[in-house]
């Protein structure tokens, strides 16, 4: 079972540092549902569980096939 924690919930996105051409992970998150930046290993009431998204729709699938068509038509000039 995961632990509590603004890492592990569904509302909590990872922040990331930069600085000049170097980007790295930082040591907080940000709660999407309380709208403010939290401690990583932090909690509250309104934690729910990490669910997994799938973008499953037509579009994507046909804007696929329009990408591979492409690449297959440069492919053949080649």
């Amino acid at each position: 079972m995961k632990r509590r924690t603004c890492k592990t919930c569904d509302c909590g996105v990872q922040l990331f540092m930069k600085a000049h051409y170097r980007i790295w992970k930082g040591k907080g998150t940000y709660c999407t549902d309380r709208e403010k930046t939290t401690d990583k290993d932090g909690c509250c009431e309104r934690w729910r569980p990490r669910r997994l998204r799938y973008d499953l729709s037509a579009k994507r699938f046909d804007d696929a096939e329009e990408d591979i068509a492409a690449l297959m038509e440069l492919l053949r000039e080649e």
